[in-house]
């Protein structure tokens, strides 16, 4: 039998027990929590980014761009971190593109015109980061993926922008790797088939489309006054994201 005494002091380190476990789970809850809110964070910035590391080891660095709709615009960005010259960078096609369907689009999906400008526009940023393209330290590696991103994320944007206009507009498109525009010609028609007209956009390859670009009218039926739309195009179309296309879609409504 335990005497009052020896009761007391079970009790009191039951008691003391039971404190340390309270304060244990509400510990363990905050840290819960916690976690949590971080885990969606970084799902949160996951989805936001377009790359995500697949290698990670003391001599290289590899990550895969594949957070776009376009297989053309998959690749694979490496660091070779036991180069003699510095961090050499690298990039090649993605080993594995992805199963599922490319996005699909009025016309049932990318055109070939889109296809053919996201192809050469990635062969040439390809041709340029694997010309040599090296960096002092491990701190521009950031800047380095920023700017990757950037630019392939901008090469999709124009190669959907091209997609939405092919499927409206009948057009023939001129860009190849040697080219700094990108040249895209079409006839608009009015609706009552009495005016027709030619247009002929310059589109400056590196800096669209946030700088404006050159438009070039013929009046080929029924005497359309050109220097008119030149203006309205001006005053109602501004250089951004969608600046084609809205520049389709203005000079469409011209003419009826």
């Amino acid at each position: 039998l335990q005497s009052s005494s020896e009761k007391a002091s079970h009790a009191k380190v039951v008691a003391q027990h039971y404190v340390e476990s309270q304060k244990a789970r509400k510990e363990m809850a905050s840290v819960s929590k916690e976690c949590k809110a971080r885990e969606k964070k970084y799902k949160t910035l996951e989805g936001l980014l377009m790359w995500s590391p697949v290698l990670v080891d003391s001599s290289k660095i590899i990550v895969d761009f594949s957070g776009g709709e376009m297989e053309e615009t998959k690749v694979s960005l490496g660091f070779d971190l036991k180069s003699k010259a510095g961090i050499q960078v690298f990039m090649m096609e993605k080993k594995e593109k992805s199963k599922t369907k490319a996005k699909k689009s009025k016309g049932g999906g990318f055109s070939a015109d889109a296809k053919k400008f996201a192809s050469v526009k990635i062969s040439a940023l390809m041709d340029y980061v694997n010309n040599d393209l090296t960096v002092e330290n491990g701190n521009e590696i950031p800047k380095i993926l920023q700017n990757m991103e950037f630019q392939i994320g901008r090469i999709e944007l124009i190669a959907e922008e091209l997609n939405t206009i092919a499927n409206v507009y009948d057009c023939v498109f001129e860009f190849d790797n040697s080219e700094d525009s990108i040249v895209i010609t079409s006839d608009f028609v009015s609706r009552t088939q009495t005016a027709k007209l030619r247009s002929v956009f310059t589109l400056p390859d590196e800096e669209y489309p946030f700088t404006p670009m050159q438009a070039c009218f013929e009046s080929v039926i029924g005497g359309i006054n050109t220097v008119h739309l030149g203006q309205s195009l001006a005053r109602n179309v501004d250089p951004g994201y969608g600046y084609l296309r809205r520049a389709f879609d203005t000079v469409s409504a011209f003419l009826k």
